[in-house]
């Protein structure tokens, strides 16, 4: 059970590194920005997760809770492409924070995939076998008192 649940971890966790690409648009082969919150969860592992697209800045924070563990990584750089390919330069950068939340659970940066549909304003990653939806539709609402 526990080696299943580290594999299942592990996939998660490939995407949460993946989700961050989607604020960095690349010059000259690029789709428009992102901007907003997108949310996904996976139930039993990932609690919520939180993609923060910046207007104009490419750059994205992306927050999450595994097992109630958090984690975050802030600002980082991504490339969209105008086929919706989303491009994280930090899940293959050991020493990058995606980088080092995948190393933590021992992730193969080589299975993440993640592409924006600009259709449904949503970002699926996947990752051996698992895929999660984003949207902004799936953040908690919150209200003013």
């Amino acid at each position: 059970l526990f080696k299943a649940k580290m594999a299942i971890t592990n996939n998660l966790l490939s995407l949460l590194c993946v989700v961050c690409v989607f604020c960095f648009v690349k010059q000259g082969d690029a789709a428009a920005t992102l901007n907003g919150t997108y949310c996904g969860d996976y139930p039993g592992i990932l609690d919520h997760m939180a993609l923060i697209g910046l207007k104009d800045v490419a750059k994205v924070n992306v927050t999450a809770s595994v097992y109630g563990q958090k984690f975050g990584c802030m600002m980082e750089p991504y490339q969209l492409y105008s086929n919706g390919t989303i491009y994280v330069p930090g899940v293959y950068n050991a020493s990058d924070c995606i980088g080092k939340i995948e190393g933590l659970f021992g992730l193969d940066p080589s299975t993440v995939s993640i592409m924006y549909n600009a259709t449904g304003d949503m970002i699926l990653v996947s990752a051996e076998g698992v895929d999660i939806n984003f949207a902004k539709s799936a953040c908690p609402k919150m209200s003013l008192v």
